[in-house]
């Protein structure tokens, strides 16, 4: 029988609430990435002042989709090779 979808109703807001189950927590744990976030969190509760266990985030859903799709491309772009080469250029007469 095939299944009756279900009118999709508009609510003004809606709460996500994350909690990883006990069975996940080892299997997908991704400690450098939770240590990027942690330090964006806790980065943006410093400044204001705040100390707290629970965050909720929020924000029309395009505000929410650019501030975690910010989070995903620096976390990839964080741990981009930076070496200081100055000792290269140091005999070049343009770095003098």
């Amino acid at each position: 029988m095939p299944r009756r979808s279900k009118k999709i109703e508009y609510q003004e807001k809606v709460v996500l609430w994350f909690e990883i189950e006990s069975a996940k927590k080892k299997t997908h744990y991704c400690p450098k990435s939770q240590e990027y976030v942690e330090l964006i969190i806790e980065g943006i509760l410093k400044k204001k002042n705040i100390n707290t266990n629970k965050v909720f985030l929020g924000g029309e859903k395009e505000g929410v989709y650019r501030f975690l799709s910010s989070l995903i491309v620096n976390y990839y772009y964080r741990d981009v090779c930076i070496n200081d080469i100055t000792n290269v250029f140091e005999d070049d007469l343009d770095f003098k």
